[in-house]
């Protein structure tokens, strides 16, 4: 996690963009089955989860998230699912069980994007689907980490996934750069 998220940063985020169009957008560049198994990488508050299971009644979700702020807000809307204080490159679950990896607005803060990937690549089953999406203005430091969401294709291939889109959206007032990928 980078010096970014407190449990100050944290509240402020979940009050002025708990409720953010991206959270919804996501879904326009997925379909969702209904015996999915999402996991939301960077959960925040739970929003983009809760989407999903508004549009889908019987997919199973999982959100991980390293301030524990956000996994508290999380559980207080979706009591149901489970939620777990950590980071993308370090995620509590076994290989080879998601069928659809979400990473909204989270890779840019990301300690390590190489290890964050190889981790996400681990717990997704063959031909699963990864979606990130990063706002357009998304640019991280120089110190290895995501500089800019145009860089994604990259890091993706490295950590042997097949990118099947990636580009810049405007929708509903939203400007984000979309990668879906696919664990091959």
């Amino acid at each position: 996690m980078d010096n970014t998220w407190n449990d100050e940063t944290a509240r402020w985020y979940l009050e002025r963009y708990g409720d953010h169009a991206l959270n919804r957008l996501w879904l326009t560049h997925v379909t969702l089955a209904p015996d999915e198994f999402l996991l939301d990488v960077g959960c925040g508050g739970g929003a983009s989860i809760k989407a999903a299971t508004q549009q889908q009644k019987n997919i199973r979700a999982v959100g991980i998230d390293p301030v524990t702020t956000m996994i508290t807000a999380a559980r207080e809307i979706l009591p149901r699912v489970d939620f777990y204080e950590a980071s993308a490159e370090n995620i509590p679950l076994p290989g080879g069980v998601i069928t659809l990896a979400l990473a909204n607005c989270s890779v840019i803060h990301w300690q390590d994007v190489g290890a964050g990937l190889a981790e996400v690549n681990r717990v997704l089953r063959t031909g699963a689907q990864f979606l990130i999406l990063e706002e357009a203005f998304a640019s991280q430091t120089d110190d290895g980490r995501l500089n800019s969401p145009q860089d994604l294709p990259g890091h993706l291939k490295k950590a042997g996934f097949f990118v099947s889109e990636h580009g810049h959206h405007n929708t509903d007032g939203e400007s984000y750069w979309a990668t879906l990928a696919q664990k091959v």
